[in-house]
Parts: structure tokens; sequence; C-alpha cells
């Protein structure tokens, strides 16, 4: 049994693919996190289950990233929006 909840569901392949969608290189997610290059390959091969500190770094990166992503493609879909975090003149 694995510790956290909704890790029974953990897939190597998703990892990879959040990491996709966070338009995030293996080689940025070593450098914004500090994992070795190694353990990023093992989580997302899946040789290693990551746990505790090693999931929270992968996860909070790859959704922050993602949520960047998602309000830069609204950004350019709608430039004139008064909720754009971004300014033009």
């Amino acid at each position: 049994m694995l510790p956290y909840k909704g890790m029974e569901d953990f897939s190597p392949t998703r990892m990879k693919l959040l990491r996709k969608r966070a338009r995030l290189s293996r080689r940025d997610v070593v450098r914004e996190t500090g994992l070795s290059r190694n353990t990023l390959s093992s989580v997302e091969t899946g040789k290693h289950t990551p746990h505790g500190a090693t999931l929270r770094k992968l996860l909070d990166l790859y959704f922050r990233e993602a949520l960047y992503w998602q309000r830069m493609s609204q950004q350019a879909a709608n430039p004139h929006s008064t909720d754009s975090p971004i300014t033009t003149q």
C-alpha cells in the first residue's frame, strides 16, 4: 500500500505527460527542483515511485508551469481582457 492518497494510480507515463504539458524539458525540471537526472528518469520510466518531497516538488513545478501557459494562451486569445496578467503599451 502506498502512503499517499491517489498513489495507487501513479503512472510514470502520466508524470511524463504532466512535464510535457508544462512545456518543461528534463533539464528544466532538474534545474528547477534540484532532483538528479537519474531520479527524474527513474520516475518517468517507472523504476522509482516518487514519495513525499520529491513528488511535491515535481507536481508543484508541473502545475505552476501548466497554469502559466494556460494563462498565456488565454491572454493570446483575448488580448484586451482586463484580467490580463500582461500589459501591452
